[in-house]
């Protein structure tokens, strides 16, 4: 469970601390560690972030693979800490089209895309079932 970064060192979101203002992800996560039997008997489950890559450039199944494999960047950029054990981040890369593309510009093209989108969703998501949203933390 990573907080999402705004790209300048601060915290767009993420877990909260007793005060309400977003704490330090490697402090948060060592306490989630702690209490991880506890909760997994719980039924307690980590965070989970997907994303789809979708192009009109004409891509073989290896070059999908790749562009979904440098996609991940992006949460890397936007997400911290990501990809730990307990998450099940997925990107799945799609390529639909007629145009001639170099792949390896299509996959940092997605990689810049998929950060953007993850900051994006994280600034415009309204809180629910008494979880507070960005928008809700000011």
């Amino acid at each position: 469970a990573g907080n999402v970064t705004d790209g300048r060192g601060g915290w767009i979101a993420g877990t909260l601390g007793d005060d309400g203002s977003v704490v330090d992800p490697l402090q948060a996560f060592a306490a989630w560690q702690a209490q991880q039997t506890a909760a997994a008997s719980a039924g307690a489950c980590a965070n989970t972030t997907i994303g789809c890559v979708l192009t009109n450039a004409a891509l073989t199944k290896t070059q999908c693979k790749k562009v979904a494999q440098v996609a991940h960047d992006g949460f890397a950029r936007a997400i911290f800490p990501v990809h730990t054990q307990g998450d099940g981040d997925a990107i799945f890369a799609l390529a639909s089209g007629p145009v001639e593309a170099d792949a390896d510009v299509v996959s940092i093209m997605a990689a810049t895309a998929m950060e953007q989108a993850v900051r994006n969703g994280v600034l415009h998501a309204h809180g629910a079932a008494g979880l507070k949203s960005a928008s809700d933390l000011g």
